[in-house]
């Protein structure tokens, strides 16, 4: 919890704190694919296991190389996102 009075310092020490707190429960806590028993999928575009050559699973979601592939391309592209072009 933020305190108008801290210093530079303390806040330092607080945002560590609660970065430390964060990362132990994401390790803590397996993806949801595997919470489920289903076969790991991408929660993005569906594809299944043998659609994809890598899936990034993270505790409540999984993205496969294809849509980080498109994500990254568009990020780079000068289209605003939803636009169908």
């Amino acid at each position: 919890m933020r305190d108008n009075n801290e210093t530079d310092e303390q806040k330092t020490a607080r945002l560590q704190r609660e970065a430390a707190a964060g990362s132990e429960r994401l390790k803590s806590t397996p993806p949801v694919p595997f919470i489920t028993g289903e076969a790991p999928f991408c929660g993005f575009c569906g594809r299944g296991k043998g659609e994809y050559r890598r899936l990034i699973a993270g505790p409540k979601a999984a993205i496969c190389d294809v849509c980080v592939n498109d994500a990254k391309q568009q990020m780079q592209s000068d289209t605003p996102a939803g636009d169908p072009r």
